[in-house]
């Protein structure tokens, strides 16, 4: 019988193992030439037009779990989610 915490180690690693794959996923899908992304522009007029809610929404869309992982870093507390709703709509 495999112990309690070698067992909750073991699940940790799988879980952070199958996170990562699918960041690494989403960053590919974001890098790749399908996509359209500001981020990847040299066109100075594209990037005068340049805001973070563009970036927001592109992110939403083809990174949907890196979106999740940092706007709850960067989220204080959970009373920011009353005056924020949006950030739930994910």
């Amino acid at each position: 019988m495999i112990p309690i915490v070698s067992m909750t180690l073991l699940l940790v690693h799988i879980i952070l193992n199958k996170i990562g794959q699918v960041l690494r996923r989403e960053i590919k899908v974001m890098c790749s030439d399908n996509v359209n992304s500001i981020l990847k522009s040299l066109n100075t007029d594209e990037l005068k037009l340049f805001t973070w809610d563009k970036i927001l929404s592109e992110l939403k869309l083809h990174a949907p779990v890196l979106t999740n992982i940092l706007l709850s870093c960067t989220t204080k507390t959970k009373a920011v989610y009353k005056n924020r709703p949006e950030l739930l709509d994910l």
